[in-house]
């Protein structure tokens, strides 16, 4: 291994061993730019290879491995028995949403004629089952509670469905906390060891594994499989054997709800891919939570007809489209507001304005966060001086110890590392605000570690065609912990006319091998539009880039999506 400096990354180089790869794209039976590709990522025997090239079914535990299934089966017998109305509590996000969907058509298909779902009002209600739903379920008439994504810190809720008599049947895979609940059943991985099957299960797994139990059979794969990449779950293991029969489920046999989002997202059902459900049907499914009600998403994947999926389909469309307005807006108005004040020496950013939407401060504190590098917290206040807040953090400040440190100006704060949550009084802003600069400062080291791209082989652009992109397709699905693969190319010409920024944002241009070569491949930086001034003079450039295919007017390319350039050495 090399590390060599970028403009934005160090690129991490692998030590090529071409004498090694050839010898184990032999013995696999695979191609051999594949070999070192798998290689690089510890795939590194041909049973491995076998497992990773070919994710099956089988390679998904059963539900009899995971504490608490046992126990949560019986109840629901028993709740079935009795007659006992059942309420699904879910999470408002793609991956509660899904498991709602999973869990409450279980339900169904095993025979609890009683039975509803809900979800919590994020702008309202937030995070999570609170006492005052639990005693509202009890006056619906509600024996059992099931939730979907939460519930695993949900303490005075439990003590809640205690006093009244309520079970409550816990299936989550968030962290316990200082205080875990004590519910009547609990199915958690975060119980098990750490090198349990299910260890990096999102909540619709969770869900899908207790649907199996009940059933005896598995059902929803593909719910699974969109919560599960939704909710950004390493695409490893039983991870990646589940997203890969999902994906396959969507593809050959959608359900309408699934057929009706690819349609407003414009999107080919037949070769749906993990990254396509990650950037285009997630945000839509999110975006009902974000601007007030995720109920349209639990609707939408429940839905038998297309005509009703259409419906649901086109309001989270037109949601997610006045989603990305406001975050647009926000995020200039963000920027606005470092300009106008100067951030100086500061090591944080923490802004308030009394009109941001609470549904969207995440994600443009995260946009923030991208573009100045420093731990990022947005608050928006609404009329009464009340400001919720979110934050996103940098690799070396820890956001959880920060905010504790600011808890006398907090009403309330949670989270973890690298992103949380916050609600702060007007009056106490501006000293957060201090406190928290403070704080951040303390923890900054003196010599920032530059974030690292791992390559996973140099090459001509030349080599670089269609098929070597069909070629690469069997590394899906990709994701978090199997990301596409990067390639490094040194030296290709870039000829400074055809290079120009899109929609105020993204940097696009010309590569060849050499000024003279005739492979000419077009290049899109996303969101790398402040890269241009940096290759003023340079007409040789040094990229780091992810070969995919583009189909415009019948014909398709190969296109690079850059992830770092610079001029050449």
């Amino acid at each position: 291994m090399s590390i060599i400096e970028g403009n934005t990354y160090n690129w991490r180089l692998p030590s090529p061993n071409p004498v090694a790869a050839r010898r184990f794209a032999k013995a696999a039976g695979i191609d051999l730019h594949l070999a070192p590709i798998l290689m690089a990522r510890g795939v590194d025997s041909v049973a491995d290879a076998h497992s990773f090239l070919n994710p099956s079914f089988d390679q998904i535990s059963t539900p009899c491995i995971l504490q608490g299934v046992g126990e949560a089966v019986a109840l629901v017998e028993k709740t079935r028995s009795d007659g006992t109305k059942v309420l699904v509590y879910g999470d408002y996000d793609a991956d509660g949403i899904a498991g709602t969907a999973i869990l409450f058509r279980a339900l169904q298909r095993f025979g609890v004629i009683d039975c509803c779902w809900d979800l919590p009002q994020r702008l309202e209600e937030g995070y999570g089952l609170h006492p005052d739903r639990v005693r509202a379920a009890r006056d619906e008439g509600i024996g059992l509670i099931i939730t979907v994504d939460n519930g695993s810190t949900a303490r005075e809720a439990c003590e809640a469905a205690q006093e009244l008599g309520i079970d409550l049947i816990v299936t989550d895979h968030h962290q316990l906390g200082d205080q875990p609940s004590r519910p009547t059943v609990m199915i958690n991985p975060m119980l098990e060891t750490s090198d349990h099957p299910m260890a990096h299960a999102c909540g619709a797994v969770v869900a899908f594994k207790l649907a199996w139990a009940l059933l005896d059979e598995p059902n929803d794969l593909d719910l699974a499989a969109l919560g599960t990449v939704a909710d950004v779950m390493p695409l490893t293991d039983e991870n990646r054997a589940i997203v890969a029969q999902g994906l396959k489920q969507m593809r050959d046999d959608p359900r309408p709800g699934i057929a009706a989002l690819a349609h407003v997202a414009g999107l080919n059902l037949s070769e749906l891919t993990a990254e396509q459900i990650a950037f285009q049907l997630a945000p839509r499914i999110n975006a009902g939570g974000r601007m007030g009600d995720g109920k349209a998403g639990v609707a939408l994947l429940l839905s038998d007809s297309m005509d009703s999926a259409k419906s649901w389909a086109k309001r989270l469309d037109d949601d997610n489209k006045e989603r990305r307005r406001i975050e647009a807006e926000m995020v200039k108005q963000a920027e606005k507001s470092l300009e106008k004040a100067g951030n100086g020496e500061r090591k944080s950013i923490v802004l308030g304005r009394p009109e941001w939407h609470p549904g969207v401060l995440g994600i443009v504190a995260s946009r923030v966060q991208s573009r100045y590098r420093l731990p990022t917290v947005l608050v928006g206040f609404d009329e009464n001086g009340v400001g919720r807040g979110s934050a996103r953090s940098t690799d070396h400040v820890d956001l959880a110890q920060a905010l504790a440190a600011c808890k006398d100006h907090l009403i309330r704060f949670g989270g973890h590392k690298a992103a949380a949550g916050m609600t702060v009084a007007a009056e106490s802003f501006e000293a957060f605000q201090e406190r928290f600069e403070q704080e951040v400062t303390q923890m900054w080291p003196k010599e920032i570690v530059r974030p690292v791209l791992d390559i996973d082989m140099q090459a001509t652009l030349t080599s670089v065609d269609n098929r070597l992109v069909r070629i690469l397709d069997a590394l899906e699905p990709v994701g978090a912990g199997n990301p596409p693969p990067l390639f490094a190319c040194f030296g290709a010409y870039s000829p400074p006319l055809s290079r120009r920024i899109l929609k105020d944002a993204h940097l696009r241009l010309d590569l060849r091998d050499a000024k003279d070569g005739a492979t000419c491949h077009t290049a899109i930086g996303f969101g790398m539009a402040d890269h241009l001034t940096m290759l003023d003079g340079a007409e040789f450039v040094d990229i780091v880039f992810t070969p995919k295919l583009n189909t415009w007017r019948g014909e398709t390319t190969v296109q690079l999506q850059l992830k770092d350039i610079r001029p050449a050495s």
